[in-house]
């Protein structure tokens, strides 16, 4: 019974945190995640990357800790998300535009949407393109209220329920045998799962918001060609069953993205554009 708490205590702090490893945007593109408009636009297209013009609150949590926010570890920021995360969302829109098939062709630029100069779209224009996407990222985030004192005790009670029966059940030798009693680990980590996995079957806030500021630009012409700001900012009261906090604010900001994306898609498809002749 020495080593069950200490033991116990690891477990629930690992499991109520959730281990922390980084996470690249992405997400199915069949057609229950995305639109596919009943119409091409027939555009071939170049995805410049848009500028992060976020909130430095929204990026680390050192900002929005002297900007005195709350809820400090209940959002995303970038070091969880493998890349840059401006060259991350320019790469998964342009992915997703052209799965959805929007335009004849959308392809990524390394062109940054600040260097999308007249000699730059000149150079675009020879190279067979009609048109540049260019813009700016003004909102991505998710927030997730872990609730790290309700799943810590909830993992502690569970796990103290299954593991303190399987540690009764020793023998006297392996009682003195002074090796650790692995069927008792076992049942106990088993058991701090099953609570922390109950504790997010209930519901808590969560928040998902994505904003994004974008224009087509002739490449022929200069002229722009179509602007828009799509914003999809979602507050809910739900749960989100899963043992690692980390990866289901990842997953909240992630389903904005997309659902932003699916929005410019039916906003580029409402829209009279034609390409340059």
């Amino acid at each position: 019974m020495k080593r069950l708490i200490p033991f116990l205590l690891i477990v629930v702090s690992f499991l109520s945190v959730g281990c922390t490893r980084y996470y690249t945007l992405r997400y199915d593109m069949s057609d229950r995640n995305i639109v596919r408009p009943a119409s091409t636009i027939p555009l071939r297209v170049q995805v410049a990357t848009f500028t992060d013009a976020r909130d430095p609150a929204e990026r680390n949590k050192e900002s929005r800790k002297e900007q005195e926010k709350g809820n400090l570890s209940d959002y995303t920021y970038d070091k969880l998300i493998k890349g840059d995360v401006a060259e991350a969302i320019s790469d998964l829109v342009t992915t997703h535009l052209e799965a959805a098939g929007i335009f004849t062709t959308a392809v990524r630029s390394g062109v940054l949407s600040s260097e999308v100069t007249d000699e730059a779209l000149k150079e675009t224009s020879k190279l067979g393109f009609d048109a540049v996407l260019a813009g700016e990222v003004r909102h991505f985030y998710g927030f997730y209220d872990e609730k790290p004192l309700r799943s810590a005790l909830l993992g502690a009670s569970v796990g103290l329920a299954v593991g303190i029966p399987t540690y009764a059940s020793r023998s006297a030798e392996e009682i003195y045998s002074g090796q650790p009693y692995l069927p008792g680990h076992l049942a106990t980590t088993l058991g701090v799962n099953a609570g922390v996995f109950m504790e997010s079957m209930m519901k808590r806030n969560v928040e998902r918001h994505t904003t994004l500021a974008l224009h087509l630009i002739s490449t022929a012409t200069g002229d722009v060609l179509w602007t828009d700001i799509v914003n999809i900012e979602e507050k809910e009261r739900t749960s989100m069953p899963g043992i690692n906090a980390a990866q289901r604010k990842f997953q909240v900001a992630e389903a904005s993205l997309r659902d932003a994306v699916n929005e410019l898609t039916r906003r580029l498809e409402r829209s009279t554009l034609v390409a340059e002749q």
